[in-house]
């Protein structure tokens, strides 16, 4: 379970190199993205944006070179990983809530923040604080659902027993403001509600 977790907080390191690169190569347009957020102080945005995407390269390189070598220091980067997509998640929840239609500024594509961004960053930052912790008591068929939530597709057939739900789906409203988490009752039991 342990080697599961360090390998999703693998992809979650790589994944923050990545957007980390864009927003530090493209600072123009990060700015113009934290700037139509209007969450961040206007006279902020400029160093927000250098500190975010230094931030995000730094940790993700950390992470991803410290789980490679297998060097010291590794806890506290997967702890600082769990803290940076957490804040990301909360972040994100603020704009949801206040400004439905603005770019979440993830990776530079300018998409809308929706509430399964937030629950993405929510699912990033779990394995790298349970990895942090020294694993967890989660059964790793639970993956597949975390996945399916996060928006990375449906849990692969026959991967969840009988004990967990057999797959979970983010939905947003019509009018993307609001969302509902489905998670079907496990196999077997009827729904309830």
């Amino acid at each position: 379970m342990f080697h599961l977790l360090r390998a999703a907080a693998g992809g979650a390191a790589l994944l923050l190199v990545v957007a980390g690169a864009v927003h530090l190569v493209r600072p123009g347009r990060f700015r113009r993205v934290l700037t139509a957020q209007s969450i961040v102080p206007r006279r902020l945005v400029p160093a927000t944006a250098v500190v975010a995407g230094g931030a995000e390269l730094s940790c993700g390189l950390a992470v991803a070179l410290l789980l490679a070598s297998g060097g010291g220091g590794l806890t506290a980067a997967l702890a600082a990983q769990a803290v940076l997509f957490g804040a990301y998640a909360g972040y994100l929840g603020l704009l949801v809530r206040r400004r439905s239609t603005a770019p979440c500024g993830c990776l530079g594509d300018g998409a809308a923040a929706t509430p399964a961004v937030v629950w993405r960053a929510v699912l990033l930052a779990a394995p790298s604080a349970l990895a942090a912790l020294g694993g967890g008591p989660i059964p790793a068929a639970w993956l597949g659902p975390a996945a399916a939530t996060a928006g990375l597709g449906p849990p692969p057939p026959g991967s969840c027993p009988r004990s967990c739900p057999r797959r979970g789906t983010a939905a947003s409203a019509a009018d993307g403001r609001a969302a509902a988490l489905e998670l079907h009752a496990p196999i077997g039991q009827p729904a309830v509600g």
